[in-house]
C-alpha cells in the first residue's frame, strides 16, 4: 500500500488531499507535484531522510512535475520533497508488501532440517503527526514465525490505533507525539513440542510534528518614526524550524530570522505582516496588522505665514493636509476661538476679515500650531482717458491713467504691444494716477499706448489710441521745365503724401486760368494745358493742405512765340533763281530733320491711318520719366490723356523702340504688340495689361499698365536692404514673410497657366520680368522673346539674345523640336530659386560658358540650407532633363494653392537659417539680354 501526503510551504495551503493507495510489489507508482510549487513547469525532487537529489535512473523517471517509480520496492518508502522556486512540497510514501512477495532473503533450506527465521527489514521509521503509519517488521522461516510488538519503555500498545498486519508489520492510525520511541518486534518460531526459537529487533520511530507559530501582539499604537520589532514565536514543531519567512501584504521580505525590526517606520510601511515556519511535517503561519499613526502635517500654503483673500470672494483655508488618525483642528482669530474644523471658510470676504489667525491640530501621534496673517486684496481696475485722440504733427498729446485696487497698484506704460514708450515721452506718477505726455508728436508716435496696473491680486490694462495727423509734403515734377513753344502742351505733376487732403494750383500766386485742366490721381494731381500761349509763362505752384498745415512746390515755365511764317511777297521779289535757292534750302532742311528724327529714339512721324481699336494717337501721350531700358529701347512712365477731348488722364508704361536696336529690336517690339492685341480682349490678372500702341509712325510704342512697385527681383532685394541698379520701384518694402513668397510664386504660376493654355511660350521668364502693382500682385511681362507654338511653329530657338541661366537645355542646345511650355517650367524653377533666396543669383559666381558646360554634365543647383525638402523637390522637379518629366504649370499652381490653404507654407522655409551674405553679391543680371541705351528723349517729350 502507498499513501501520499502533499503540503505546500507557502501559507500552509494543502495542495493535495491525504489518501491511501494500495499496490503490490513490483507495481509502478507516479506522484505529481502541485502546480503551485512548479509554476515554471520544472521542479527538483529530494529524499528527505538522506537529503539526496533524485535523478532519472533505473527505477526513477522525472518528467515535468511528475516522479515515476518503476518496480516499487520496500526501500522506496519514505518522505520525498519537491522544490520549485521559493516553494516546497512534501510527499510521504508508505509501502505495504504482501508476505509472499516482500522477502526474498532467507537462509537456504537444508534437507531434513528446518530453516531458522531471519529479519529482513530496516530498523528506522519516520511518520508525520496526525497521519497513519506502518512500522515494518518482516521475517521468513520454516515453519512460519509469529510476531509480537512491544515498546522498549514498557508502554502498552493498546486501543484501536494499533493493528498488527498479516505480514508482521504494525499499523498505527492517527500518529501522536507519544508514539515516538523504540518499538520491539519479536518473532517466535515453534518446532513442534521440542523447542521454540525467539528473536527481537528494535525499530526507532520518529514522529515529525508540524510547527505552530504566533506573532507577539503590539501593546501600543505605532507612531511614524518609531522602531518596531515583530517577534515570530515557534510554539511547536519537531524538528523545530531554524528559520522563518516574512511577508508583507503577501509579498516576501528578505528577513529570515524570527525577529523583524522596522526602523524609523513610515506610513507606507503600514500593512499586514505574516510569519511563516515549516519543517518536514508541514508549515504554519500567523499574521498581524501594523497600523502607523502619523502626526498632523501643516498645509504648505500656511508656511509663508500669510494668505491673501480677494475682496467679496468666497475663500477657504485648510490647516492640515494629512494626519492619521484625523486630527482635531481649532481656529482662532486674534487669539479668540472661532471654529472647530480643519477648513476655515469665509463667505463674502470684507476688509474686516483681515487679521492674525491661528490653527491647532492634534491627534494621538502629535500636535502642531500655526499662525497665519490674512490680508484682503482687490484686483486692479483701470480707467484711461482719452481712449482715442488725434493730434496734429508737432503738437503735445497727453493720456491720463488712473487705477484702484488693494494694495494700491503700480502703473506702467507700453507702446504698440510691449515696446517702451518713445524716448522723449514724459511720465508723471501720483498716488493712483499716471500721466503720459508726448511732446512734439510725429507720425512714428502713432499707435496704441497701454496703461498696465499691477498688484499682488493681479493686473489689468487698457489701451489708448493716438492718431498723429501728419503735415503734408509735396514735390513738383519736373523740377525744372524746358521751354515750350506756343501750341505745345504743358504737363505738370504734383506728388503729395497720404496725409494730404487737398491740392491747389496757382500761377504767379493766383488761381490758374480756366484753360488748365486739373486731374487728381490718388495723392497726386496733374495740370495739363493744351496749346500753350506766351501768356502761360510764369511760376506754377501746387499747395498741399490738411488740418495740420500746408506745403508747396513750384516750377518756372517759359513759353516762347512760334516763328513767323515767311511773307508771300518775299518769293515774288526774289525771283525764280532765289525761289529755287529757297526751295533747295527747304529741301535740305527737311532732309536734315529727317536724319535727326531717325537718330531720335522715338520719332513721331505719322503713317497712314488704318482702322485699329488699339491704335492710340501720339499726341495723347506725354513721356515723363525713364523707368527702364532694354535691348529694344527705353521704358517711360507716361501720361495718357483721354481721347475726343474728354477730361481725364492715366499713367501708363510706354515701351519705345530705339533705332540702335536694329531691325531685330523693331520686330521684337512689334511682335510683342501683336501678342498684346491678341491677349487684350481677355485680360488676366497675373499678365501685365495691354493698353494700346502707336504703330503709325516709324518708331513704334507699346503701352502697358503702369506698375509702380517695379520688378519682382529688385523688390525682393530691397526687402532685405539691398538696392540694385535694375530696380526703380516706388516706395519702401517691408520685410517679407514666407507666405508672401509662396503667394508671389502662386501668382506667377497662375499667369503661366493662362499663357500655356493659349500655346504661348514666354522664353524669358525671370524675376526681373515680373512686375508688381500697388497691391503687390505679380504680373508676368516682357514677351519680346516669346513664341506662339501653335500659330507660328517653334521658329529658330537660338535666334536673338538668350538669358542663359534661366533658359531650358532644349533651347540652349538647339533642340527646337522639344520647345514647349515645359521650357518655361524650367525657367519657373529658376524663378522659385530667385524668390526664396530673396533675389539671389542663379549659379552664383559662374560665367554663362561654365553654366552651359555644367548643365551638359547634368549639374543642378543644390538645396539652399534655409529651404525645406518639400519646396526644393518642387523646384528641382522643374529642372528635369526630359521636358516630359517636368510638371505642368497647372500642377505647380495646384501644389502652391495646397501649401497656402493647408498652411503648409509655414514649414517650407526656415528664415532663421537664411544667410543673406550668400546672396549679397548682386549684379545686373540682364546684361546678356539688355544693352544700355543713351537717353535721347528730348524731342520725343515735346512731340
Amino acid at each position: 500500500m502507498a499513501a501520499y501526503i502533499c503540503q505546500v510551504k507557502r501559507g500552509g495551503v494543502e495542495a493535495l488531499e491525504n489518501k491511501q493507495h494500495v499496490s503490490d510489489e513490483g507495481s509502478t507508482e507516479t506522484v505529481r507535484c502541485s502546480e503551485q510549487v512548479g509554476d515554471t513547469g520544472q521542479v527538483a525532487w529530494y529524499h528527505v531522510r538522506t537529503d539526496k537529489i533524485i535523478k532519472t535512473g533505473e527505477r526513477f523517471e522525472l518528467t515535468g512535475l511528475s516522479m515515476k517509480i518503476t518496480n516499487v520496492q520496500p526501500e522506496h518508502a519514505g518522505t520525498y520533497e519537491c522544490r520549485g522556486g521559493s516553494n516546497r512540497q512534501y510527499l510521504t510514501i508508505y509501502v505495504n508488501v504482501e508476505k509472499k512477495e516482500i522477502f526474498l532473503l532467507q537462509e537456504p533450506k537444508v534437507e531434513g532440517c528446518s530453516a531458522k527465521a531471519k529479519f529482513v527489514r530496516t530498523t528506522q521509521e519516520a511518520f508525520i503527526y496526525g497521519g497513519p503509519g506502518i512500522i515494518h517488521c518482516s521475517a521468513v522461516g520454516n515453519p512460519a514465525p509469529q510476531f509480537n510488538w512491544t515498546r522498549k519503555d514498557g508502554r502498552k500498545l493498546q486501543g484501536r490505533r494499533f493493528s498488527p498486519l498479516a505480514n508482521g508489520s504494525l499499523m498505527v492510525k492517527s500518529i501522536k507525539k507519544g508514539d515516538k520511541g523504540i518499538y520491539i518486534c519479536t518473532i517466535h518460531q515453534s518446532r513442534g513440542s521440542e523447542s521454540t526459537s525467539e528473536k527481537s529487533k528494535e525499530i526507532v520511530v520518529t514522529v515529525i510534528v508540524p510547527p505552530k507559530v504566533n506573532l507577539s501582539e503590539l501593546h501600543h499604537p505605532v507612531t511614524e518614526g518609531e522602531n518596531v520589532t515583530l517577534t515570530c514565536n515557534i510554539t511547536d514543531g519537531d524538528p523545530k524550524p531554524n528559520q522563518v519567512r516574512w511577508l508583507k501584504d503577501k509579498n516576501p521580505l528578505d528577513e529570515k530570522k524570527t525577529k523583524l525590526v522596522l526602523r524609523d517606520i513610515r506610513k507606507e510601511q503600514e500593512g499586514t505582516y505574516t510569519c511563516e515556519a515549516e519543517n518536514g511535517g508541514g508549515s504554519a503561519n500567523d499574521s498581524i496588522k501594523v497600523i502607523v499613526d502619523t502626526p498632523p502635517k501643516l498645509n504648505p500654503d500656511l508656511k509663508d505665514g500669510s494668505v491673501s483673500m480677494h475682496l467679496y470672494s468666497l475663500s477657504r483655508i485648510t490647516c492640515t493636509e494629512s494626519g492619521d488618525p484625523e486630527p482635531n483642528v481649532t481656529w482662532t482669530k486674534n487669539g479668540t476661538y472661532i471654529v472647530k474644523n480643519n477648513t476655515l471658510t469665509i463667505d463674502n470676504v470684507t476688509l474686516k476679515d483681515a487679521g492674525q489667525y491661528g490653527c491647532t491640530a492634534e491627534n494621538r501621534a502629535g500636535k502642531i500650531n500655526a499662525t497665519v496673517g490674512i490680508d484682503v486684496i482687490e484686483s486692479p481696475v483701470v480707467v484711461i482717458n482719452p481712449r482715442n485722440q488725434t493730434v496734429f504733427e508737432g503738437r503735445t498729446a497727453e493720456i491720463n491713467c488712473t487705477a484702484k485696487g488693494i494694495p494700491r497698484p503700480e502703473l506702467s506704460w507700453t507702446f504698440d504691444n510691449g515696446k517702451p514708450p518713445p524716448a522723449d515721452a514724459m511720465i508723471r506718477n501720483s498716488s493712483n494716477q499716471s500721466i503720459l505726455q508726448l511732446s512734439n508728436t510725429s507720425k512714428n508716435m502713432e499707435g496704441w499706448y497701454t496703461c498696465r496696473a499691477k498688484n499682488k491680486a493681479g493686473e489689468a490694462s487698457l489701451n489708448s489710441t493716438l492718431h498723429v495727423l501728419e503735415k503734408p509734403t509735396v514735390t513738383m515734377s519736373p523740377k525744372v521745365h524746358p521751354s515750350l513753344v506756343e501750341g505745345e502742351r504743358l504737363t505738370l505733376t504734383c506728388r503729395a503724401n497720404e496725409a494730404t487732403k487737398e491740392i491747389r494750383w496757382t500761377k504767379d500766386d493766383l488761381p490758374v486760368n480756366s484753360r488748365a485742366n486739373i486731374y487728381p490721381i490718388g495723392n497726386n494731381s496733374t495740370l495739363v494745358i493744351e496749346n500753350v500761349l506766351t501768356s502761360d509763362s510764369g511760376r506754377y505752384a501746387c499747395e498741399a493742405r490738411n488740418d495740420a498745415g500746408s506745403a508747396s512746390s513750384s516750377v518756372d515755365v517759359r513759353v516762347t512765340a512760334a516763328p513767323a511764317a515767311p511773307a508771300v511777297q518775299w518769293y515774288v521779289i526774289a525771283g525764280p533763281v532765289l525761289a529755287v535757292t529757297v526751295l533747295a534750302s527747304i529741301a535740305l532742311h527737311l532732309w536734315k530733320r529727317r536724319i535727326a528724327g531717325l537718330e531720335d529714339e522715338c520719332e513721331m512721324e505719322k503713317l497712314e491711318d488704318d482702322e485699329d481699336k488699339w491704335e492710340i494717337p501720339r499726341k495723347r501721350i506725354t513721356l515723363e520719366e525713364v523707368i527702364g531700358s532694354g535691348s529694344f529701347g527705353t521704358v517711360w512712365r507716361a501720361v495718357l490723356s483721354n481721347g475726343n477731348g474728354q477730361p481725364g488722364i492715366q499713367f501708363v508704361a510706354a515701351k519705345c523702340f530705339s533705332p540702335i536696336s536694329g531691325e531685330e529690336g523693331r520686330k521684337s517690339i512689334m511682335k510683342e504688340i501683336g501678342l498684346g492685341k491678341e491677349l487684350g480682349d481677355s485680360p488676366q490678372e497675373n499678365i501685365v495689361q495691354f493698353i494700346g500702341c502707336v504703330t503709325k509712325q516709324i518708331h513704334p510704342i507699346l503701352l502697358l499698365e503702369y506698375l509702380p512697385f517695379g520688378d519682382l527681383l529688385g523688390f525682393l532685394r530691397k526687402s532685405r536692404g539691398i538696392v540694385d541698379k535694375y530696380y526703380r520701384g516706388e516706395g519702401e518694402v517691408a520685410k517679407l514673410k514666407t507666405y508672401d513668397l509662396v503667394s508671389f510664386s502662386n501668382q506667377i504660376a497662375t499667369g503661366m497657366v493662362f499663357l500655356a493654355s493659349r500655346g504661348i511660350i514666354h522664353r524669358d521668364l525671370a524675376a526681373r520680368n515680373v512686375l508688381l502693382d500697388k497691391n503687390r500682385v505679380c504680373k508676368v511681362a516682357d514677351f519680346g522673346l516669346y513664341y506662339h507654338n501653335f500659330k507660328y511653329g517653334h521658329g529658330n530657338a537660338k535666334k536673338g539674345c538668350v538669358p542663359v541661366k534661366w533658359t531650358a537645355p532644349e533651347i540652349l542646345f538647339g533642340d527646337a523640336a522639344s520647345l514647349s511650355s515645359k521650357s518655361d517650367v524650367w525657367s519657373y524653377g529658376i524663378v522659385l530659386y530667385e524668390i526664396f533666396t530673396m533675389g539671389g543669383i542663379p549659379y552664383p559666381g559662374w560665367s554663362e560658358g561654365r553654366t552651359i558646360t555644367e548643365l551638359q554634365k547634368g549639374y543642378r543647383m543644390p538645396r539652399p540650407p534655409h529651404i525645406q525638402s518639400t519646396l526644393y523637390h518642387l523646384m528641382s522637379s522643374c529642372w528635369q532633363e526630359d521636358p516630359i518629366l517636368r510638371p505642368e504649370f497647372l500642377q505647380i499652381r495646384n501644389k502652391l494653392i495646397e501649401f497656402i490653404e493647408n498652411e503648409l507654407y509655414l514649414g517650407l522655409m526656415d528664415q532663421s537659417k537664411y544667410d543673406g551674405s550668400k546672396y549679397a553679391n548682386v549684379e545686373d543680371l540682364v546684361e546678356t539680354v539688355e544693352r544700355p541705351i543713351k537717353k535721347k528723349w528730348s524731342s520725343l517729350k515735346q512731340l
